[in-house]
């Protein structure tokens, strides 16, 4: 089942997961991590 999601734009791990950890829905249930590899040719856009 999907609720939603949120895209953040952070430097590291560790800055997304303590955003993450602030998602209200976090302390009941469950939150995924997952980084977006953007390729080269998206990025020189």
């Amino acid at each position: 089942m999907l609720g939603g999601y949120y895209l953040i734009d952070v430097e590291t791990l560790d800055e997304a997961l303590e955003w993450a950890a602030k998602i209200p829905s976090a302390r009941y249930g469950h939150i995924e991590v997952r980084p977006i590899v953007m390729r080269e040719a998206e990025v020189a856009s």
